[in-house]
């Protein structure tokens, strides 16, 4: 299962960041990238900026999600504060622990990117008419649909470190 995960986890962020290369040309010079409750645009930068950040952002958040959730708790779990954690201190059940969270961290982290890649199609959505205006049903709709995945991806991980 975990390596399906991880498999997921690289296909979403490459899936995510060619998205955003493949439709930067529908965007113009000039990126309405920030929008009001009424859904009118307020902000702007570059183009140029705002792929760069995207990119980075669809590419490195998901990222550190992976590293938070899979390296730290093998090199520097006080850091964590998982030491003071009974679970953890059963040498045991840490495997068990560090694979359900490494788990976590894939789906959250792909999650993620698909999120980001979903906003980045508003964006050129938004960017298409004049003035720029981003439709918040469905900005509010995918912010809710992360919010619920990543809510029943924590809870799934309660329950199998509860076991483990």
């Amino acid at each position: 299962m975990q390596r399906i995960v991880w498999l997921l986890f690289a296909v979403a962020i490459v899936v995510g960041a060619a998205t955003i290369a493949a439709t930067l040309d529908r965007l113009p010079e000039v990126v309405a990238t920030h929008f009001g409750r009424d859904g009118l645009a307020n902000g702007w930068m570059s183009q140029g900026a705002y792929a760069i950040t995207m990119l980075a952002i669809t590419i490195g958040a998901p990222l550190a999600v992976a590293v938070g959730t899979t390296w730290l708790p093998r090199v520097s779990p006080s850091m964590l504060k998982l030491d003071r954690c009974r679970r953890w201190a059963n040498p045991a059940a840490r495997p068990g622990l560090i694979a359900a969270t490494s788990m976590l961290g894939g789906v959250i982290g792909a999650t993620l990117a698909v999120f980001l890649g979903a906003i980045h199609l508003l964006v050129v959505d938004a960017n298409a008419s004049s003035p720029a205006r981003m439709d918040q049903p469905v900005f509010i709709g995918l912010m809710l649909s992360f919010a619920a995945v990543t809510i029943v991806a924590c809870g799934i991980h309660a329950i199998r470190t509860r076991r483990a």
